[in-house]
Protein backbone atom coordinates (compact mmCIF):
# COMPACT_ATOMS: atom_id res chain seq x y z
CA UNK A 1 0.00 0.00 0.00
CA UNK A 2 1.26 3.44 -0.91
CA UNK A 3 2.23 5.88 1.88
CA UNK A 4 -0.65 8.22 0.97
CA UNK A 5 -3.13 5.36 1.25
CA UNK A 6 -1.69 4.34 4.61
CA UNK A 7 -2.05 7.94 5.88
CA UNK A 8 -5.69 8.18 4.75
CA UNK A 9 -6.54 4.83 6.37
CA UNK A 10 -4.96 5.89 9.66
CA UNK A 11 -6.77 9.26 9.50
CA UNK A 12 -10.16 7.60 9.08
CA UNK A 13 -9.48 5.16 11.93
CA UNK A 14 -8.48 7.98 14.31
CA UNK A 15 -11.45 10.12 13.22
CA UNK A 16 -13.89 7.25 13.71
CA UNK A 17 -12.46 6.59 17.17
CA UNK A 18 -12.74 10.28 18.09
CA UNK A 19 -16.40 10.43 17.07
CA UNK A 20 -17.24 7.18 18.86
CA UNK A 21 -15.49 8.39 22.03
CA UNK A 22 -17.31 11.73 21.83
CA UNK A 23 -20.64 9.95 21.42
CA UNK A 24 -19.88 7.78 24.45
CA UNK A 25 -19.03 10.86 26.51
CA UNK A 26 -22.26 12.58 25.49
CA UNK A 27 -24.26 9.49 26.30
CA UNK A 28 -22.60 9.33 29.71
CA UNK A 29 -23.48 12.97 30.33
CA UNK A 30 -27.13 12.15 29.68
CA UNK A 31 -27.13 9.48 32.37
CA UNK A 32 -28.46 10.55 35.81
CA UNK A 33 -25.84 11.01 38.51
CA UNK A 34 -25.79 8.30 41.17
CA UNK A 35 -27.92 9.14 44.20
CA UNK A 36 -26.16 9.52 47.53
CA UNK A 37 -29.13 10.50 49.75
CA UNK A 38 -32.71 9.59 50.53
CA UNK A 39 -36.01 11.15 49.56
CA UNK A 40 -37.67 13.78 51.71
CA UNK A 41 -40.80 15.87 51.28
CA UNK A 42 -41.69 19.43 52.23
CA UNK A 43 -44.43 18.91 54.78
CA UNK A 44 -47.32 21.24 55.58
CA UNK A 45 -50.68 20.80 57.23
CA UNK A 46 -52.54 23.23 54.97
CA UNK A 47 -51.13 23.49 51.41
CA UNK A 48 -53.36 26.46 50.59
CA UNK A 49 -51.91 28.60 53.37
CA UNK A 50 -48.41 27.21 53.84
CA UNK A 51 -45.62 29.74 53.11
CA UNK A 52 -42.58 28.58 51.12
CA UNK A 53 -39.66 27.06 53.02
CA UNK A 54 -36.37 28.98 52.67
CA UNK A 55 -33.29 27.35 51.15
CA UNK A 56 -29.92 28.63 52.37
CA UNK A 57 -26.60 28.75 50.58
CA UNK A 58 -24.51 27.95 53.64
CA UNK A 59 -24.89 26.07 56.87
CA UNK A 60 -25.11 29.29 58.92
CA UNK A 61 -28.15 30.56 56.99
CA UNK A 62 -26.74 33.99 56.25
CA UNK A 63 -27.96 34.02 52.65
CA UNK A 64 -31.26 32.69 51.34
CA UNK A 65 -31.00 31.47 47.75
CA UNK A 66 -34.46 30.08 47.07
CA UNK A 67 -37.55 28.39 48.47
CA UNK A 68 -39.31 25.03 48.49
CA UNK A 69 -43.07 24.59 48.19
CA UNK A 70 -45.42 22.30 50.06
CA UNK A 71 -45.14 18.68 48.89
CA UNK A 72 -41.93 19.25 46.93
CA UNK A 73 -39.53 16.30 46.85
CA UNK A 74 -35.88 16.69 47.85
CA UNK A 75 -32.84 14.46 48.21
CA UNK A 76 -31.47 14.57 51.77
CA UNK A 77 -27.71 14.04 52.06
CA UNK A 78 -26.93 14.63 55.74
CA UNK A 79 -28.11 16.19 59.00
CA UNK A 80 -26.49 19.04 60.89
CA UNK A 81 -28.42 19.31 64.16
CA UNK A 82 -31.65 21.12 63.11
CA UNK A 83 -30.56 21.51 59.46
CA UNK A 84 -30.66 19.13 56.51
CA UNK A 85 -28.17 19.26 53.66
CA UNK A 86 -30.02 18.61 50.40
CA UNK A 87 -28.87 17.95 46.86
CA UNK A 88 -29.12 20.81 44.41
CA UNK A 89 -28.85 21.15 40.63
CA UNK A 90 -26.22 23.73 41.52
CA UNK A 91 -23.06 23.14 43.46
CA UNK A 92 -22.54 22.99 46.36
CA UNK A 93 -25.62 21.42 47.99
CA UNK A 94 -27.99 23.67 49.93
CA UNK A 95 -29.40 23.67 53.45
CA UNK A 96 -32.97 23.68 54.74
CA UNK A 97 -34.67 23.44 58.13
CA UNK A 98 -35.07 19.85 59.30
CA UNK A 99 -38.44 20.68 60.82
CA UNK A 100 -39.86 21.38 57.35
CA UNK A 101 -38.84 18.09 55.71
CA UNK A 102 -40.58 14.76 56.31
CA UNK A 103 -39.50 11.24 55.44
CA UNK A 104 -43.06 10.56 54.25
CA UNK A 105 -45.27 12.70 52.04
CA UNK A 106 -48.59 11.99 53.77
CA UNK A 107 -47.55 12.48 57.40
CA UNK A 108 -44.66 14.09 59.24
CA UNK A 109 -41.86 11.66 60.03
CA UNK A 110 -38.69 13.52 61.09
CA UNK A 111 -35.17 12.84 59.88
CA UNK A 112 -34.03 11.69 63.33
CA UNK A 113 -31.57 9.04 64.44
CA UNK A 114 -33.85 6.32 63.05
CA UNK A 115 -33.74 7.81 59.54
CA UNK A 116 -30.29 6.44 58.75
CA UNK A 117 -29.05 9.91 57.76
CA UNK A 118 -25.80 10.80 59.49
CA UNK A 119 -25.98 13.70 61.95
CA UNK A 120 -22.75 15.69 61.65
CA UNK A 121 -23.57 17.93 64.58
CA UNK A 122 -24.51 21.58 65.02
CA UNK A 123 -22.67 24.17 62.92
CA UNK A 124 -20.32 26.63 64.60
CA UNK A 125 -21.91 29.92 63.59
CA UNK A 126 -21.75 33.45 64.94
CA UNK A 127 -25.53 33.98 65.33
CA UNK A 128 -27.32 32.97 68.56
CA UNK A 129 -29.28 29.76 68.50
CA UNK A 130 -30.49 27.63 65.58
CA UNK A 131 -33.29 28.88 63.35
CA UNK A 132 -36.10 26.68 62.14
CA UNK A 133 -36.93 27.99 58.67
CA UNK A 134 -39.95 30.26 58.46
CA UNK A 135 -41.24 28.64 61.63
CA UNK A 136 -39.02 30.62 63.96
CA UNK A 137 -35.94 30.63 66.14
CA UNK A 138 -35.33 28.99 69.49
CA UNK A 139 -33.22 31.15 71.76
CA UNK A 140 -31.01 29.08 74.02
CA UNK A 141 -29.45 32.03 75.84
CA UNK A 142 -25.79 32.84 76.32
CA UNK A 143 -25.45 30.86 79.57
CA UNK A 144 -26.63 27.27 78.97
CA UNK A 145 -27.34 25.14 82.02
CA UNK A 146 -24.58 22.77 82.97
CA UNK A 147 -25.24 19.14 82.03
CA UNK A 148 -28.43 20.18 80.20
CA UNK A 149 -29.01 19.50 76.51
CA UNK A 150 -31.57 22.04 75.21
CA UNK A 151 -34.75 20.99 73.38
CA UNK A 152 -34.60 20.36 69.64
CA UNK A 153 -37.48 21.07 67.31
CA UNK A 154 -38.51 18.00 65.30
CA UNK A 155 -41.90 19.14 63.95
CA UNK A 156 -42.44 22.85 63.39
CA UNK A 157 -44.72 23.83 60.50
CA UNK A 158 -44.59 27.55 59.74
CA UNK A 159 -47.54 29.69 60.81
CA UNK A 160 -50.08 30.97 58.28
CA UNK A 161 -50.66 34.68 57.81
CA UNK A 162 -53.83 36.26 59.11
CA UNK A 163 -55.96 37.85 56.40
CA UNK A 164 -55.80 41.21 58.16
CA UNK A 165 -51.98 41.18 58.22
CA UNK A 166 -51.77 39.99 54.62
CA UNK A 167 -54.00 42.81 53.36
CA UNK A 168 -51.99 45.43 55.25
CA UNK A 169 -48.67 43.69 54.39
CA UNK A 170 -47.62 43.47 58.03
CA UNK A 171 -44.35 41.59 58.52
CA UNK A 172 -42.02 40.96 61.43
CA UNK A 173 -41.27 38.69 64.36
CA UNK A 174 -43.50 37.48 67.20
CA UNK A 175 -41.55 36.43 70.31
CA UNK A 176 -43.11 33.71 72.44
CA UNK A 177 -42.20 31.96 75.67
CA UNK A 178 -43.15 28.35 76.32
CA UNK A 179 -42.30 25.24 78.29
CA UNK A 180 -41.19 22.09 76.50
CA UNK A 181 -42.51 19.12 78.49
CA UNK A 182 -40.76 15.79 79.05
CA UNK A 183 -42.95 14.41 76.24
CA UNK A 184 -41.74 17.10 73.82
CA UNK A 185 -44.99 19.08 73.74
CA UNK A 186 -45.24 22.89 73.86
CA UNK A 187 -47.08 24.13 76.98
CA UNK A 188 -47.95 27.56 78.40
CA UNK A 189 -47.27 29.36 75.11
CA UNK A 190 -47.40 33.12 75.76
CA UNK A 191 -46.70 36.24 73.72
CA UNK A 192 -43.67 38.20 74.91
CA UNK A 193 -43.55 40.67 72.00
CA UNK A 194 -46.30 40.74 69.40
CA UNK A 195 -47.20 42.30 66.07
CA UNK A 196 -50.98 42.43 66.31
CA UNK A 197 -53.26 42.13 63.26
CA UNK A 198 -54.02 38.53 64.19
CA UNK A 199 -50.40 37.35 63.85
CA UNK A 200 -49.91 36.85 67.58
CA UNK A 201 -52.84 34.41 67.69
CA UNK A 202 -51.56 32.58 64.61
CA UNK A 203 -48.13 32.24 66.21
CA UNK A 204 -49.51 30.88 69.50
CA UNK A 205 -51.85 28.47 67.71
CA UNK A 206 -49.09 27.11 65.46
CA UNK A 207 -46.35 26.83 68.08
CA UNK A 208 -48.76 25.06 70.46
CA UNK A 209 -48.72 22.18 67.97
CA UNK A 210 -44.95 21.99 67.57
CA UNK A 211 -43.14 18.85 68.74
CA UNK A 212 -39.70 18.83 70.32
CA UNK A 213 -37.08 16.40 71.43
CA UNK A 214 -37.16 17.29 75.13
CA UNK A 215 -34.29 18.80 77.06
CA UNK A 216 -32.03 16.32 78.81
CA UNK A 217 -30.21 16.62 82.09
CA UNK A 218 -27.70 13.89 82.79
CA UNK A 219 -29.44 11.91 80.05
CA UNK A 220 -32.94 12.19 81.54
CA UNK A 221 -35.83 14.23 79.97
CA UNK A 222 -36.75 17.40 81.87
CA UNK A 223 -39.12 20.32 81.36
CA UNK A 224 -37.42 23.40 79.97
CA UNK A 225 -38.54 26.98 79.39
CA UNK A 226 -37.44 28.50 76.09
CA UNK A 227 -38.25 31.50 73.93
CA UNK A 228 -39.27 31.20 70.29
CA UNK A 229 -39.17 33.83 67.59
CA UNK A 230 -41.80 33.25 64.90
CA UNK A 231 -40.90 35.01 61.68
CA UNK A 232 -43.73 36.34 59.46
CA UNK A 233 -42.60 37.40 55.99
CA UNK A 234 -44.44 37.79 52.72
CA UNK A 235 -42.42 36.24 49.87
Amino acid sequence: MKPASLFLAAFFVVTACAYSCLAADLAADDQPLPRSGVDGFVFCTDPAKAPPVPIYQGICRKRQVGTLNCGEKVEVLSRHDDLLRIASPERPPRFVSASAISRQADKFVPFDDASGIEDKGAPDCAHPGPTFGTGGEVSRGSQPDRNVTPPHLIFGPPPPFSEQARKKKIQGVVTLSLTVTVDGAARDVKVVKGLGYGLDEKAVETVSGWKFKPALKDGEPIEKEISVQVDFHLY
